[in-house]
C-alpha cells in the first residue's frame, strides 16, 4: 500500500511507529537490523489522550528526550478513524486509480468526498473469486492533516500514513512461517483485530469488540465471543475465499490472561497450531515495552514498514 501519506523515505536507521488509539498513543523506536539479527526496540512508551493538544506536546518532548527527531516516521490512524471498502476495480490505469476509486465509493460515505483521502491496495489474486476487486481507504482529511502536522512538528521525518491492518501485515511477515498460513489475533484493553497471513499475502482483517478487559472481567464469556468470532474468519476464509485451511493462529500479547485463551481455542480448533507471542519474539528488547496490547504492537509493526517490501 502507498499509504495515506507517502514520501520518500530518509535514511535513517531507525524508525519510530506512532499508534492512535482512542484513548491514547503508542510510540515504538525501532533499529533496523543485520542480515542474520533481528530489529531492535530501542525505545517505547504509551502516552494516555487527554487531549490532541497534550498528546502533539507529549510526543514531541518523548522524540526530543531520547534523540529521536529526523528519524523516519510512521503515524498508525485509530480504529474508527477511517473505513475500508471492497469494490470492483475501476478499469483505469494505476495513475488513475485513487481518483475513480473515490467516484466508486462517494456514495457510501457520511461526508464528501472532497473531505476525503483515499488510498487503495489489492486483495490477493487466489481471493479475487473471478472478479478484480479493489480495497479503498478512506479517511477524513482534517483528520490525516492534523496527524501529519503532528508528527511532522515533533521532528520526525514522516514516511507515511498508515491503518492498523496493513501494520499487523508486517508483524505477520515477520513470525515463523507456518505450513498454509497463519492468522493472527492482536487484543487491545477493548477490542481486537484479527489478519489472516498467508505466502506474503494479507487475505483478511476483521476487527472484534472484545479484548483484555472482557478476558479480565469474564473469561469464559469473552472467551467464547472470540472463539465464534475466529471460527467465522476462518469459515470465511475457507468458503468464501475458497482457500485451504490455515495452518496455526498467533495470540498477542503474550500473559497469563491470553495464555488461558490459547488453553480455550487449543480445545476447539481441530488441526490449528496454537501460538502466543510476545514482543521480544520480534525483535530484540532494549527497552522494557508498556502494557499497551495491540496498540503497541501497531506501533512496533508501523516501525517495521520499511522491512516488509511488497507495498
Amino acid at each position: 500500500m502507498r499509504a495515506l501519506l507517502n514520501r520518500r523515505k530518509p535514511k535513517s536507521a531507525t524508525a519510530v511507529g506512532v499508534a492512535y488509539g482512542m484513548d491514547g498513543v503508542a510510540l515504538a523506536a525501532v533499529r533496523g537490523g543485520g542480515r542474520d539479527a533481528l530489529p531492535c526496540l530501542t525505545h517505547a512508551t504509551h502516552i494516555p489522550m487527554t487531549s490532541a493538544a497534550s498528546a502533539a506536546d507529549r510526543i514531541a518532548g518523548w522524540i526530543a528526550d531520547n534523540g529521536l527527531g529526523k528519524c523516519r516516521g510512521v503515524g498508525v490512524i485509530a480504529d474508527g478513524e477511517y473505513q475500508v471498502v471492497q469494490v470492483e476495480a475501476p478499469a483505469v490505469p494505476a495513475t488513475e486509480m485513487r481518483q475513480a476509486a473515490a467516484w466508486r465509493v462517494r456514495d457510501l460515505l457520511d461526508f464528501p468526498i472532497d473531505q476525503a483521502v483515499i488510498d487503495t491496495f489489492p486483495p490477493p489474486d487466489s481471493a479475487q473469486r473471478g472478479q478484480q476487486n479493489i480495497n479503498v481507504v478512506v479517511a477524513r482529511r482534517a483528520l490525516i492533516t492534523e496527524r501529519i502536522e503532528q508528527l511532522t512538528a515533533a521532528g520526525l521525518a514522516l514516511e507515511a500514513i498508515d491503518i492498523p491492518e496493513l501494520v499487523q501485515r508486517n508483524v505477520s511477515a515477520r513470525l515463523p512461517e507456518i505450513r498454509g498460513g497463519h492468522a493472527l489475533l492482536a487484543l487491545g484493553a477493548d477490542d481486537g483485530l484479527i489478519t489472516v497471513f498467508r505466502e506474503g499475502e494479507q487475505f483478511l482483517a476483521r476487527g472484534l469488540d472484545t479484548g483484555l478487559n472482557g478476558l479480565s472481567r469474564d473469561a469464559e464469556d469473552a472467551g467464547e465471543t472470540l472463539l465464534l468470532e475466529v471460527q467465522r474468519s476462518f469459515d470465511y476464509f475457507e468458503s468464501a475465499l475458497s482457500q485451504p485451511p490455515l495452518g496455526a493462529l498467533y495470540l498477542y500479547p503474550a500473559g497469563p490472561t491470553v495464555d488461558a485463551l490459547n488453553e480455550h481455542f487449543t480445545d476447539n480448533l481441530a488441526n490449528v497450531a496454537m501460538r502466543t507471542f510476545a514482543l521480544g519474539d520480534l525483535v530484540q528488547l532494549d527497552a522494557e515495552p508498556p502494557e499497551a496490547g495491540a496498540q503497541l504492537l501497531h506501533a512496533v509493526g508501523a516501525a517495521l514498514r520499511e522491512e516488509h517490501k511488497s507495498r
